[in-house]
């Protein structure tokens, strides 16, 4: 076995490997772990030695509590006109991979076309983890600009109302893009970083954007999706993006990264936000 073998094999391995802990994370396949951790952070003791923005993130009780909340809303249904949301993570990775124009399904042989690629150029270099990490840092800021500056836009303009017309669907449907705005996102990245970058490097820049990409788009799926969560990460994820859906979308854009919202100082409590909205309610009101 030739080393650009060994190397092709490390990059297969790692992306099962990042598809095993995914699952692990949303759903009720797991590794070993200790059930009771979660709740000992839990208890009232813990929680009055920890500020109240340390609960909030890092104490399943408290995003539990929030979530049920936000589901009370009348704003999200039981389905409304798509009764097929999945509820278990064995229908979610059907649904996702399947229906439609199977987009995803698409990006994930690209993503090892583009890979293999890569590997067979040159070997990978100290330069390549650096630029990977770059790239997937880079993702988590242009998502949460695009998000808030161009879907949310002042302006109106076409993006705009197809993202409009997302928040007027049930809080759970189907939510994945449609194959062609994936595939050509992705070849226009790649474009675009070969004009700034070598190919092997451009080609590692791109696998590192698809990977962010297909991560970002598997997550906005199954948080709209009845699929229960087990870790604190998930469940953060999907509190933020209820938050967005039903409390104000002036608010909470970060996905794959959810402490882009405090970087940017959009998340605030969904009191204070309540309250702003009342405020501005009675003034409207008064004029």
């Amino acid at each position: 076995m030739n080393r650009r073998t060994k190397l092709m094999g490390s990059v297969i391995a790692a992306v099962a490997v990042a598809t095993l802990l995914l699952l692990d994370s949303a759903s009720g396949f797991q590794f070993p772990r200790t059930p009771d951790v979660l709740q000992r952070f839990s208890s009232p003791r813990i929680q009055q030695s920890l500020s109240s923005q340390v609960v909030d993130i890092f104490t399943s009780a408290r995003v539990v509590e929030d979530e049920a909340q936000l589901l009370s809303s009348d704003i999200v249904s039981d389905g409304g006109d798509q009764p097929n949301v999945p509820t278990t993570m064995q229908d979610a990775i059907s649904t996702f991979l399947t229906v439609g124009d199977q987009g995803p399904l698409y990006v994930i042989f690209s993503i090892l076309a583009f890979a293999s690629w890569r590997v067979q150029l040159s070997s990978l270099e100290a330069v390549d983890g650096i630029i990977f990490g770059a790239t997937v840092l880079f993702w988590s800021f242009q998502e949460h600009f695009l998000h808030e500056k161009v879907l949310h836009s002042k302006s109106d303009w076409v993006g705009k109302e197809i993202h409009q017309g997302h928040h007027e669907k049930p809080f759970y449907h189907i939510s994945i893009d449609p194959a062609p705005l994936l595939l050509g996102w992705m070849l226009t990245a790649h474009f675009a970083f070969r004009t700034v970058l070598p190919l092997p490097l451009a080609l590692t820049a791109t696998v590192a954007y698809s990977m962010s990409g297909l991560f970002y788009e598997w997550a906005h799926y199954i948080v709209h999706t009845k699929v229960r969560f087990q870790s604190k990460f998930w469940k953060r994820v999907k509190e933020n993006h209820l938050r967005h859906h039903v409390v104000s979308d002036e608010y909470w854009f970060a996905f794959s990264m959810p402490a882009m919202d405090d970087l940017f100082r959009t998340n605030p409590s969904v009191r204070q936000v309540r309250k702003q909205l009342e405020e501005e309610k009675r003034r409207r009101a008064v004029e």
